[in-house]
Parts: structure tokens; sequence; C-alpha cells
């Protein structure tokens, strides 16, 4: 069972394990899908060269698919994202534990527990503002 004392500990633990596993997963791909994307394209005019037609058709079908796909899951967007906020995550670890920055209080372990909750609930909050106001202009058309 998870101590009142831990809970904001806990809950900083667990949002930076998932901001940078979210970040190396978009990371991964991102880099996967570039990647195809210039061996595809490479590709293209060698095999319009020396191969029938209908493998010209497929690598240009294969290089409409992985960049929608690109595009759609928005891997770049992501991967710096989540990276930002893994970061700023650690930062408020790196304070904390150090006594430092806004940590560096007068006050009791309470009052820096409760410091820590808010400013990781802050970070975390904006993100999900963040993301949520690119999804809504990305439906716009913007």
């Amino acid at each position: 069972m998870t101590l009142p004392s831990e809970v904001p500990m806990a809950r900083l633990e667990d949002q930076l394990s998932w901001y940078d596993n979210k970040s190396q997963v978009n990371q991964r791909s991102y880099v996967s899908g570039t990647i195809a994307l210039i061996v595809l394209g490479a590709a293209v005019p060698v095999c319009a060269w020396i191969a029938p037609a209908i493998i010209v058709a497929l690598l240009g079908a294969a290089i409409v698919i992985v960049n929608g796909t690109a595009s759609a899951l928005q891997w770049q967007y992501n991967w710096i994202n989540y990276r930002a906020t893994a970061e700023r995550l650690k930062h408020e670890k790196y304070l904390f534990e150090a006594h430092a920055g806004p940590y560096n209080i007068e006050g009791t372990d309470a009052d820096r527990d409760r410091l820590l909750a808010e400013r990781v609930e802050g970070i975390v909050s904006r993100e999900h503002s963040t993301w949520v106001t690119v999804q809504e202009e990305r439906l716009r058309g913007r």
C-alpha cells in the first residue's frame, strides 16, 4: 500500500515512465518510417528502369501508405512532445530530491509533497491540453 507521502513521487514516476516509453516508441516509429520512405523512394527509379510496372506501382503505393501512416499517427510530433514532457518531469524529480528550487522551502515534508503533486499535475495537464488543441486543429484542417 502506498503511503500518502509516497503518492506524489509514485505519480511522478508513473508519468515519467509513460512519457519516456511513448517518446521512445514514437522516435523509433518516426525514424523507421523515414528510412522506409528514403529506401522506397530510391527504389522507384531503379525499378522503373529494370522491373515490371507492377513493382513500381507497388513501391508507389507503399510510399503513400508509410507517409499517410506517419502523418496520421504524428510520430515526429509525439516523439518531441513526449520527450519534452519526460524531461520536464525529470527536472521536477531532481529538484525535489535535491531540495532545490521551489522545493527548498521552509515547512514540512507534506508541504514539499503537496508542491510536487501540484507541479507534476500542472506539467501533465499542460501536455494534455496541448495534445487536445493539436488534435482539434488537425480535425479542422489547420
